[in-house]
């Protein structure tokens, strides 16, 4: 049986949000972990959407504008209700309007296709030799090893479809690059809250498709834990609307 996936909407004011990441003392360019702090302050680890995909809607008359959080939750916005009246005075400023919309997808069904935009961060964890610590690596580099010849695009859709068909929740279909950029990540590795030393970078690829569900009960797995690493950070959502 599916769970129940549900599509959490809320907006954030950017002033707020980048005065309330340097009051937690977080790297000030990297807005991924700035949202997700602020949705774990606002909402509980238990409760807080994940993933997420954030995007600054600016007005067309010019302006500051907002940040739009789109995000799964196996529950509906109401259920951290409680948690957001018990949260730390003050937190509640960085909603914009004091408002948090959801509503669960519609039902999903096996042969289902649907166009998707994701935006991730495709990375393996590797060993270097043996007894080492773990390393993520970008899969493109990690594909040059054995292939030279590889094309980047190449080696990020093959991330992609083995991603999709994991636990065989959906096929893909086609899909593109429409965005890629290198970013340096710093982030707490344990719970005493401290920060890696140097940032790490990662790759941040945009992709757009139109993929197949084969079990949806394992696509609804899939929306909910993420596709690939960092899910918490902004990475891993994938936003759906019916294939054409």
């Amino acid at each position: 049986m599916s769970k129940s996936v549900h599509l959490w909407r809320l907006h954030l004011h950017p002033a707020e949000l980048s005065g309330f990441a340097n009051q937690q003392g977080l790297p000030p360019s990297d807005v991924g972990y700035h949202v997700h702090a602020a949705l774990y302050a606002l909402f509980g680890k238990e409760h807080a959407p994940r993933p997420f995909d954030w995007r600054h809607l600016r007005p067309h008359g010019g302006g500051v504008g907002t940040l739009q959080i789109l995000g799964y939750a196996p529950h509906e916005a109401k259920a951290a209700e409680a948690h957001r009246q018990w949260a730390e005075p003050g937190i509640e400023r960085l909603l914009v309007d004091d408002r948090v919309e959801s509503k669960p997808l519609p039902s999903l069904s096996a042969g289902l296709r649907l166009a998707f935009e994701l935006r991730a961060c495709p990375v393996r964890r590797t060993r270097e030799g043996r007894g080492s610590k773990t390393h993520e690596r970008d899969v493109f580099k990690l594909a040059q090893v054995s292939n030279p010849q590889i094309q980047r695009h190449e080696a990020y859709l093959k991330w992609l479809a083995e991603r999709l068909a994991h636990a065989n929740a959906a096929r893909l279909d086609h899909a593109e690059l429409t965005g890629r950029i290198n970013q340096k990540l710093l982030y707490r590795r344990d719970e005493n809250r401290r920060m890696n030393q140097e940032p790490m970078e990662h790759p941040q690829i945009d992709f757009a498709g139109v993929l197949e569900i084969s079990d949806p009960a394992a696509f609804s797995d899939l929306l909910l834990g993420g596709v690939g690493r960092h899910t918490g950070f902004g990475f891993g959502m994938l936003r759906l609307k019916p294939a054409r």
